[in-house]
């Protein structure tokens, strides 16, 4: 987005091309995209708004023109030094200061000015015009955004981002682009900056690094980023090693990059295979252990017999939470149950095989984590089942269950989606102990 004088109707602006013809550009809600303006920080701090005045259409595409400012000049994404990232985070806190827009470093919108001001183009028309870019071309591998990370946060991680590539001179995330850039940043699968640099301090390499990790990590203020570049300035990033000490960082890193290439690999590898898998075994698992309760009932006593409903009812719901299918099914008989058994197996087999190929941590039993006041869960570790669970008898055979339910997370998502449910459970007392024949359940998605 390079910014360009522009003359229209005797009046001078400044404007910048926005790569899109007329008739696209006409389907865009311009009321919009003209109620954020750009901004321009003079060398004493001072702000002044500059209003995206009109659009108009030059060389086959549309052209926002905003106030002219003179000496306008590039800034340096792929070679910055430690004044212009100084000069970005000033830029960033001023944007929190006066709640323009804070998500993410977009080199394209901002420029210097030749007093030693800045300029941001209008951050709404930007980053829609960046959206678009993503669409079309896919070709993001040299953005600095977070696709999950937004305000300060976003703007720490791309100071990350911008930071490791002026440091190593490489991009953390290698040549992806598109999805696949995407799937590396929220899997935490950068190549770690000691790999590039072993001479790096540590401090300096784990500050990077932790930044990096985006979500799964707090990420550094504009403040903490500041002291870093402060520090760097005074004292270094690197610092003198044996050639032993050198060859050993440089083992370890390499075993680090393995280990992520790896994960990524079989990562995409089961996303395009591994549903074959994954559906063989669930048949598998349905089949065997829809064919095991008879034998094991006509061997063994249920794990039920001696308890009063009450107890069966809370036995039920700890099953659904530890995944144990087989005293589900002891604590239910006919039909009772069928739907909540093959939904847990389902969960079960996926989330195993997931573990086995991908190395999650897996699922969570809601219950023991609410209890323990809802801790931060490692990375792919989440909430599953039952929590909050209130039990009330309404007569002997007939108890009420109100719980929170706790569903496996979409993808990249940390949690899933919240049920409240109240569930009206029917005992009888069959031979060997009672038994829920049958669950009569209401439920509703609960909102944030």
């Amino acid at each position: 987005m390079n910014a360009l004088d522009f003359e229209f109707e005797g009046k001078k602006y400044l404007g910048f091309a926005t790569g899109i013809n007329q008739k696209r550009f006409a389907h865009s809600d311009t009321i919009r995209l003209k109620k954020i303006p750009g901004i321009l920080i003079d060398s004493r701090g001072t702000v002044t708004e500059l209003p995206i005045e009109r659009f108009v259409e030059h060389n086959d595409e549309m052209i926002a023109l905003i106030p002219h400012v003179n000496g306008i000049m590039d800034f340096d994404s792929l070679n910055p030094d430690t004044g212009s990232i100084k000069k970005l985070i000033h830029l960033g806190e001023i944007l929190k200061k006066y709640d323009f827009p804070l998500k993410t470093i977009i080199p394209e919108a901002i420029k210097w000015t030749s007093d030693g001001g800045i300029l941001l183009f209008p951050p709404a028309l930007v980053s829609w015009l960046t959206g678009l870019q993503d669409e079309d071309t896919e070709e993001n591998g040299m953005q600095l955004h977070h696709p999950d990370l937004e305000g300060e946060d976003g703007w720490s991680f791309s100071l990350a981002v911008l930071i490791y590539r002026t440091i190593t001179g490489k991009d953390p995330y290698g040549i992806e682009q598109g999805e696949n850039r995407r799937e590396r940043i929220r899997k935490n699968a950068f190549t770690p900056i000691e790999a590039v640099i072993p001479e790096i301090k540590e401090t300096v390499s784990g500050f990077i690094n932790n930044a990096l990790k985006g979500i799964s990590r707090k990420q550094p203020d504009l403040k903490e980023w500041y002291n870093f570049i402060l520090s760097w300035e005074k004292e270094g990033l690197t610092e003198e090693l044996s050639e032993e000490e050198r060859k050993h960082r440089l083992a370890q890193a390499g075993l680090k990059n393995k280990y992520i290439d790896k994960k990524v690999s079989i990562s995409r590898w089961f996303r395009k295979n591994g549903w074959k898998y994954t559906g063989a075994l669930i048949v598998l698992i349905i089949v065997s252990f829809v064919a095991a309760p008879p034998v094991k009932k006509a061997l063994s006593p249920p794990v039920t017999a001696g308890l009063n409903p009450m107890e069966v009812a809370k036995l039920y719901y700890q099953a659904i939470n530890n995944m144990d299918m087989e005293t589900m099914a002891d604590c239910t008989a006919e039909k009772a149950g069928k739907n909540d058994i093959n939904f847990v197996t389902t969960i079960y087999v996926t989330s195993r095989t997931r573990k086995a190929y991908e190395h999650i941590n897996g699922p969570v039993p809601a219950d023991k984590w609410v209890e323990q006041g809802k801790p931060e869960l490692p990375e792919d570790s989440w909430p599953w089942g039952c929590s909050d669970l209130k039990l009330t008898a309404l007569q002997e055979n007939l108890i009420k269950a109100e719980y929170l339910f706790w569903m496996p997370p979409e993808q990249d998502k940390k949690t899933g989606k919240i049920i409240n449910r109240t569930d009206i459970l029917t005992f009888r007392q069959g031979k060997k102990a009672w038994e829920i024949i049958s669950i009569n359940r209401s439920e509703s998605f609960q909102t944030d």
